[in-house]
This record gives structure tokens, C-alpha cells and sequence, in this order.
């Protein structure tokens, strides 16, 4: 005979790692819609190496080398690793695992925003919305724009209602995800001091990443903090329609781990994934500026500074900004081995020394409950 299970009962006897049963749904539409996506971006990479007339070892070696030129009007960092991300964690919520809901839900926010941002220029700006008429793909581009905004709304929306109950067979450790978003808010906290900082000092000094500036991947720098505001939340100054949006991803990046670790300090479960997206976003932007020293020779490029050691340590200034990129890294990490050493318990077996001790002085009637933390 079978037994058939439902409701909570049932899902308690799925691994903690692993979603309820009934939210497999929503994971699964949300990984395909995030693979998909992933798969738009992929093409316009293709697309960009064979218009820019690149091989395959010139885009590997712009991957993890900044000085390498790649073609600007459609890749950068940002896009890079956006979708690798999304290959990620779409693979994730296909296996139903429950690390997907955070990384999820801050991707398709990130989506929501680009795709919105773009609209609003649309709208507003007649030459920028005429750009897409006369540009011979520029179909194309709208129809990333508007994927963007289905499929990060959908995701949104799946995710956020893909919520559990306190005893659904998972115990959740709230130390791990405090200290780690603590350290992502110092973080995020320090890198928006630099940018301000940057704006005050030099507005010209305000690429998405203070390294990348000696990079062909930044279509314009930005005069001024105004202009620099501007580039992130109106994709102006530029001839033709693009995907490129790296002050917007700079943006995006920093809010999401000032709001990600907040939710972590407050011990949200659901928090442990998207610090691990974030943590490996932080963490590859981290290796090109590592990268980026190593390859400073004044003897290879005279328009380079003459060597790593002058530019990270020249005065007290670079000692700071290099003692930054350095907590940044070890940040990331740091984030990472906790969101992955520290995993979710069993309720069952977290409860099982209580239950047992309690059990023996039980009267028949009485029942014991275990409400883990959240």
C-alpha cells in the first residue's frame, strides 16, 4: 500500500537543502527564466566577438585581464559575471535548492532595475528612443530590455512568495549569516566613501571601478557627481543603444549588499544565498584589480604606471584604497566558507537531544514542539 503525504508533514521529509515540494513550481520557472536570460546575454557576447572581430582566447584573457580591450559597446565585468550569476543560481533552482531563493530574488531585482532604467530613458528622451529605430539591431536591444523586466518581475515575484514556515524541517544558524552581513555592510559602507571621496577629489575620477578607468571597457567617464547620478539611473551619453550599464551595475551591487546585509544580521535564512552571490560578484572584481597590479610594466606599455608597488603604496591614500580591495577579498571569501561551511540543519535532528531528555519526564498526553529559528 502507499502513503500519500501532504502539506508540511510532507515537505519535512525533503533534505534542508532542498525547497518545500510545493514551491517546485517556482523554482523551476524561475531557473528556466533565469538560464534564459542568461542564454540573451551569451548571445550578445557572441555577437560582440565576432562583430569586434575577437577570438575566443581575446575574450578569456579580458575575463581576468582589465587591460585587455574587448568590444565596449556590449561587455564588460559586470555583464560577465551577471551571467555567470545567472547560470548559477538558475541551476540551483532547477535542483530545487533553497540557496537559490536569495540569489534569485537579488537578480531579478538587479533585472528589474536595469530593465526600468532604460525605460525611463526611453520615455523621456526622444534621441534615445529614436536610437533604437535607427540602429540596425535595435529591435534586439529593446527585446533585452523587455526580457529583463518579464523575466526579473517574475522571478520576484515567484521567489518572494516561495516562503516557508518556521517548522518545515529546517533550523537555520544565525551567527554565520550576521557575521557575514556585517562584513558585506563595511564593505559596501567603505566603497560608497570611496566614490564619494572620488566625486569630491576629481569628478572625472568616477569609473565604475577606480582600476578599470585604464580599460577600454568604460564608454565615458562622467564629469561631475551629477553626470556621474545620471549615468547610473539614465543610460544617456552614448551614440548608440547598448547593454552596457556598468555604473548602473556599480550601484546596484553596492545597494544589494547594504539591503542583503541588513536581512542577514537579522538572521533571514533565505539571506544565505544571496550573500553568496554578491560574495562572488565582490570577489571577481576583487581578482581583476589583483590581476591588474600583476601586469603593471612600465617596459611593456609606456601609457601604464610603471609598477603595482608605486600605485598600491605610494602614499597613505593607495595604502587605503589598497588595504579596501584587500578586506573586500578577504570579505568574500569570508562570506563564502560561512555560507557554505555553516548549512542549514534538520529541525529533527536538532531537536533530538531536547525531545529525548523531555520525552522520559512527558506524561501521555503532552506534546513537544520545536520552532528553529528563522
Amino acid at each position: 500500500m502507499t502513503m500519500q503525504f501532504e502539506g508540511p508533514a510532507a515537505d519535512s521529509l525533503y533534505p534542508a537543502g532542498r525547497a518545500p515540494q510545493r514551491h517546485s513550481g517556482r523554482y523551476i520557472v524561475s531557473g528556466m527564466l533565469l538560464l534564459a536570460y542568461a542564454g540573451g546575454l551569451i548571445a550578445w557576447i557572441v555577437y560582440a566577438m565576432r562583430d569586434g572581430r575577437q577570438s575566443v582566447a581575446d575574450l578569456a584573457q579580458g575575463l581576468v585581464d582589465p587591460a585587455q580591450p574587448v568590444a565596449a559597446a556590449y561587455l564588460s565585468p559586470y555583464e560577465w559575471i551577471l551571467t555567470l550569476a545567472l547560470i548559477a543560481v538558475g541551476v540551483l533552482a532547477l535542483l530545487r535548492r533553497r540557496l537559490a531563493r536569495g540569489g534569485a530574488l537579488v537578480l531579478g531585482v538587479i533585472l528589474v532595475g536595469l530593465a526600468v532604467r532604460d525605460g525611463i530613458a526611453i520615455g523621456l528622451d526622444s534621441g534615445y528612443r529614436e536610437s533604437f529605430t535607427e540602429h540596425r539591431i535595435g529591435e534586439w536591444y529593446l527585446s533585452t530590455f523587455g526580457a529583463a523586466l518579464i523575466v526579473g518581475a517574475v522571478v520576484v515575484f515567484l521567489m518572494a512568495r516561495a516562503t516557508e514556515d518556521p517548522g518545515e524541517g529546517v533550523a537555520a544558524r544565525r551567527w554565520p549569516l550576521a557575521v557575514g552581513g556585517a562584513l558585506l555592510l563595511v564593505y559596501a559602507a567603505a566603497a560608497i566613501g570611496w566614490k564619494v571621496w572620488e566625486l569630491r577629489q576629481d569628478p572625472g575620477y568616477a569609473a565604475p571601478d577606480t582600476d578599470l578607468r585604464f580599460t577600454k571597457n568604460v564608454p565615458f567617464l562622467p564629469n561631475g557627481v551629477e553626470e556621474f547620478f545620471r549615468a547610473i539611473g539614465y543610460p544617456t551619453g552614448r551614440q548608440d543603444p547598448s547593454v552596457l550599464a556598468p555604473y548602473y551595475h556599480q550601484a546596484a551591487i553596492v545597494l544589494a549588499l547594504l539591503a542583503v546585509g541588513v536581512i542577514a544580521l537579522y538572521g533571514r535564512r533565505w539571506a544565505r544565498g544571496a550573500m553568496l552571490v554578491l560574495s562572488g560578484v565582490l570577489l571577481y572584481l576583487m581578482a581583476r584589480i589583483a590581476v591588474l597590479w600583476s601586469t603593471y610594466d612600465s617596459n611593456l606599455d609606456a601609457t601604464r604606471v610603471p609598477s603595482w608597488t608605486d600605485i598600491a603604496f605610494d602614499n597613505t591614500t593607495e595604502i587605503l584604497r589598497t588595504a579596501t580591495y584587500l578586506f573586500g577579498a578577504l570579505a568574500a571569501v569570508t562570506v563564502i566558507v560561512l555560507a557554505l561551511a555553516f548549512r542549514d540543519r534538520s529541525a529533527d535532528s536538532s531537536s533530538s537531544a531536547t525531545s529525548a531528555t523531555s520525552a522520559t519526564s512527558a506524561s501521555d498526553g503532552d506534546t513537544q514542539t520545536f520552532s528553529p529559528l528563522l
